[in-house]
């Protein structure tokens, strides 16, 4: 049978830039992770010569795992600046070398990776994964075999049965089981606070299993069986966070994985931009000059497209009028405006005609048909699968030579659109997805102007603030040490102070936020701690993190929003995420002084829906009291509290409003007792007793979420308010944990995605009203149920009384949609 090599992308690209010196081409584009990547994957496949390849990523850090302990992989930095753009472009190049990747929303590398090894060993293949993580350990059998990264990029390891065995004395699933007992630092999987490694290794070879260790808890030594009792659910929690699954929703055929010639005229292309001059030499002579042959050769229907093109925006425009195919450079201005005038057009890439018409002063063409927006109306899960990917899955034709292949886009036009009318999907489609692109365009273009010294002060004030905290800490524990170092911080705490140990780690005491969270109370050092470590991430993140990618022509951030990138309709932003900015903190806060009116504007208007999904939930479960309040302009969360304390209004405390607004929003998200009691620190019972009021006093609201799962489970999707789907084959797992993560993602995605249609309802509609009455006001962002614009002094009345309208008028409801408008000279002041 076939060999198959299974790579992990992000452990292996991780390990690649941290191994290799920063390489950057001579315009400046930072490569070294993927040469790196690339030196270990191209010696791999020598060695191997595999029949089936693939590379895994994850998608973001959000998956089932996070939703289930909100603390996992939390305590993780962000990516490095360098890496960032390094990830999209490994993307690129495993594309031109036909070499398959796989990423699914909601998992992770190790998921995707442990289902296909599962896969391909039923269909009686040999697999050997390659990567840097030891977790993958867990994947290994008698035709499984993981390479482990031992030093620099291509000094491997194998590990096979025996070398598991012989290592730790196991099988290589109780590896699971012992980190069950021990936790995983690098993941923030707690363990059991206080078992370290050889101790879960010991009782592991002793009892077999975790839950064998938790039944016979009772056998061991007095100090360990009291932590056992104690934190038994957070081992129990630990082993599920640990567990890969091998079994996921992934629709993808074997087939998809034979390994595939490259495309050497597109790596050639790649490969010199990068400056890869060693890959260069391998791909060259094989760089076939086919293209005229190929025009010739293959034969085409010929379409008839009155007033439409099929417009590519890739290196320049190719046209298609359904006879010709034409390129245009993007400095043939003339001729594209001519070609635009009176056409409608059919693109993949609505957006970025919009960007390019802005940036070089042509006007708007009309766009009729953007596959790459259809295919997310029709399947969220569809992470821009690109043409090829389109035309495979709508039985189109595909070509190697896109002046043959964007032909297709007419008859996926005709395809998807008959797909979105069967699906009920027209308003979505057409009212709010395809207007909102070019109001997307228009605020990238735009930008947000930012106070650069104010961010260099901050940045100073932000250094004084941690020098001062320094000697503050180093005054409380009698000596200077490496406040980076959890090595010699957990010496000063464990050792020199008493502090009681919380948890330990392979190399010694954890002194990760959960950590010190608990230990809060005990000693004065550790609040001091926790405040140096969120000025740290303000200052390397923001006003350190955001100066370079501050436009140095504009002065401004220009932030690309991506409408398709999650699965619920909300917007993602990137480079920078300005979505992201931290608001619980007021030092957090103050970052949005940074962002200021531009020259010819005087003020920021930020206008924000108030609870728009509780609002939400009232108007979908039709429970009474609820839609009373709502109408009454009640205090919704001091409602909420007497009828989960059982007190009159007026005997409210800020205690019993603070629980009740954590519980009414803990339902939105389907929080469970353990949850809720971890989130306001108090027992799981308790916290049980909350949720369980909670339903007794608002029964329509329980009903409504049990016939969302049951109808979640009838069809495989949920639905908004204005036809979005998103499908959730989570509920047919066998594992209950994900399972638990489907029921939550259908109680809650009806709600948040109507909540991010209507604000891209409210986007379009303030876009589409500030043209219309000529008003200089344009808009500058939009971040979850927010929208900022900047606003010249004579027009700011009129623009707050016209936002306040338009977002309280885009949708009628049970309830009234309720906008909070504020003003200011910079975004801080505004909010």
């Amino acid at each position: 049978m076939g060999k198959v090599v299974l790579v992990d992308g992000n452990s292996l690209l991780h390990r690649a830039f941290f191994a290799l010196p920063p390489l950057k081409t001579s315009k400046g584009e930072p490569t070294g992770a993927v040469y790196g990547f690339l030196t270990m994957l191209f010696k791999v496949i020598k060695d191997e010569n595999p029949d089936y390849l693939a590379v895994a990523f994850d998608v973001s850090r959000k998956t089932f795992r996070s939703d289930q302990f909100s603390a996992y992989k939390g305590h993780r930095k962000e990516a490095p600046e360098e890496l960032v753009p390094q990830f999209a472009l490994v993307r690129e190049v495993l594309k031109v070398l036909n070499i398959p990747y796989i990423e699914l929303m909601g998992y992770e590398a190790d998921d995707i990776i442990g289902h296909l090894s599962k896969v391909f060993v039923n269909h009686g293949h040999e697999v050997k994964i390659y990567t840097a993580d030891r977790d993958m350990l867990q994947l290994v059998e008698e035709k499984v075999a993981v390479y482990l990264t031992k030093k620099g990029i291509t000094d491997l390891v194998k590990m096979d049965l025996a070398k598991v065995q012989e290592n730790y004395g196991l099988k290589p699933i109780q590896l699971i089981d012992v980190k069950g007992l021990m936790g995983d630092p690098s993941d923030n999987i707690p363990g059991v606070p206080g078992i370290g490694e050889k101790t879960a290794l010991d009782l592991i070879k002793t009892y077999g299993s975790l839950e064998e260790v938790l039944t016979h808890k009772e056998e061991l030594k007095p100090k360990l069986k009291e932590k056992l009792t104690e934190h038994e659910n957070l081992a129990k929690i630990s082993k599920e966070l640990a567990t890969i699954l091998r079994e996921i929703p992934l629709e993808i055929s074997l087939e998809d994985l034979k390994v595939k010639e490259p495309d050497y005229e597109e790596a050639a292309k790649l490969f010199t931009r990068l400056e890869f001059k060693s890959f260069l030499k391998e791909v060259e002579p094989k760089v076939k000059k086919e293209y005229q042959e190929s025009k010739e050769t293959v034969n085409i229907e010929i379409i008839k497209a009155e007033g439409q093109v099929v417009v590519v925006f890739n290196d320049g425009f190719y046209v298609d009028d359904g006879e010709k195919t034409s390129f245009y450079s993007l400095d043939q201005l003339v001729d594209l405006q001519e070609i635009f005038r009176g056409k409608e057009i059919i693109t993949d890439d609505a957006k970025g005609i919009y960007r390019f018409c802005l940036e070089k002063g042509i006007s708007f063409p009309k766009v009729n048909f953007d596959a790459r927006i259809a295919a997310y109306v029709l399947n969220p899960a569809d992470q821009n699968p690109g043409l090829n990917g389109l035309y495979i899955k709508y039985n189109l034709p595909v070509y190697d030579d896109l002046f043959l292949n964007i032909r297709g886009l007419f008859y996926l036009k005709k395809e998807m659109l008959a797909k979105i009318r069967e699906q009920q999907q027209e308003k979505l489609y057409q009212e709010i997805e395809l207007p909102l692109t070019p109001v997307l365009a228009r605020m990238e273009f735009t930008g947000i102007q930012v106070d650069r010294e104010a961010l260099k002060e901050m940045s100073l004030e932000l250094g004084e603030q941690m020098e001062a905290l320094t000697r503050e800490i180093y005054s409380l524990a009698g000596e200077e040490f490496n406040l980076n170092s959890p090595k010699q911080l957990g010496v000063i705490l464990f050792e020199k102070l008493g502090l009681p140990v919380i948890k330990k780690t392979k190399t010694g005491y954890s002194t990760d936020a959960e950590v010190l969270e608990e230990l809060f109370a005990y000693h004065e050092i550790v609040g001091k701690i926790l405040n140096y470590r969120q000025l740290m991430k303000l200052k390397s993140t923001y006003t350190d993190g955001l100066m370079p990618l501050i436009n140095e022509y504009t002065g401004k951030l220009h932030t690309t929003f991506n409408q398709t990138g999650t699965l619920t309709g909300r917007l993602a932003s990137s480079e920078p995420n300005l979505q992201n900015i931290p608001v619980r903190l007021e030092l957090g806060r103050k970052l949005r002084k940074m962002f200021i009116p531009s020259t010819g504007y005087d003020y920021i208007i930020s206008a924000d829906y108030s609870q728009i999904e509780l609002r939400l939930l009232a108007h979908f479960s039709e429970e009474p009291k609820l839609i009373e309040a709502y109408q009454k302009g009640e205090d919704i969360h001091r409602k909420t509290a007497a009828e989960v304390f059982g007190v009159p209004l007026e005997e409210v405390s800020l205690e019993m409003r603070s629980h009740a607004k954590s519980v009414n929003f803990g339902i939105v998200y389907g929080i469970s007792d353990f949850g809720l009691g971890r989130d306001l620190k108090i027992p799981r019972e308790v916290a049980g007793k909350y949720i369980k009021n909670y339903f007794a006093n608002y029964p329509k609201v329980r009903e409504y979420l049990d016939g969302l799962i049951r109808t979640a489970r009838e069809k495989g999707y949920v639905t908004t308010l204005f036809g979005r789907r998103r499908y959730i084959p989570e509920l047919t797992a066998k594992n209950r944990t994900v399972q638990s993560f489907g029921e939550r993602t259908a109680m809650n995605t009806p709600l948040q995605g109507t909540a991010a249609d209507i604000i891209k309802l409210a986007m379009i509609n303030m876009e589409r009203e500030l043209l219309r009455k000529g008003l200089k006001s344009r808009l500058l962002l939009s971040v979850h149920d927010e929208l900022v614009l900047e606003v010249p002094a004579e027009e700011v009345e009129e623009v707050k009384s016209l936002v306040k309208k338009v977002m309280e008028s885009v949708v009628e409801l049970k309830v009234p949609l309720i906008a909070e408008v504020g003003m200011g000279k910079n975004w801080y002041e505004a909010k």
